[in-house]
C-alpha cells in the first residue's frame, strides 16, 4: 500500500496519491455489484462482506489520521503504520473465511 511507505517517511503524500492513481487505472471496482448480488441471492454471505466493509473503513480512518499527523509535520508515523498493518492482515484473514464461505455456497449450487 502508498500509504504505508508515506507512514514510514519513505514518500510524500503526493507521491503515494500518485502510485495509488496510476495503480487504479486498470482496476474496476466491483464493490456496489458484490453487495447488490450478495444482497439478491446470497444473503448468507452478508456477514462476511460486513466484515470486509468494517476492516475497509478501519483502513480509512488510519489514513485519514495519519493524514492530520503528516500535514502537522509528523511525517514518519509507527502508530498509523502498525494499525494499517493489523488493518491489512484482518483483510487477509477475511478474505480466506469469504472465500471459503463463496465456494461453500457455490458447492450447493453443484
Amino acid at each position: 500500500m502508498p500509504y504505508e511507505s508515506v507512514m514510514t517517511g519513505s514518500v510524500d503524500y503526493n507521491q503515494a496519491q500518485r502510485q495509488v492513481i496510476a495503480g487504479g487505472k486498470d482496476e474496476r471496482r466491483n464493490f456496489d455489484e458484490i453487495e447488490m448480488l450478495i444482497a439478491i441471492y446470497w444473503p448468507e454471505l452478508r456477514p462476511h462482506l460486513e466484515e470486509v466493509i468494517k476492516v475497509r473503513d478501519q483502513g480509512s480512518r488510519v489514513i485519514a489520521n495519519h493524514k492530520r499527523r503528516y500535514e502537522a509535520g509528523q511525517t514518519q508515523d509507527e502508530e498509523s503504520f502498525l494499525a494499517m498493518k493489523s488493518a491489512i492482515e484482518k483483510l487477509g484473514d477475511i478474505e480466506v473465511a469469504f472465500a471459503k464461505a463463496v465456494r461453500d455456497e457455490a458447492s450447493k449450487l453443484a
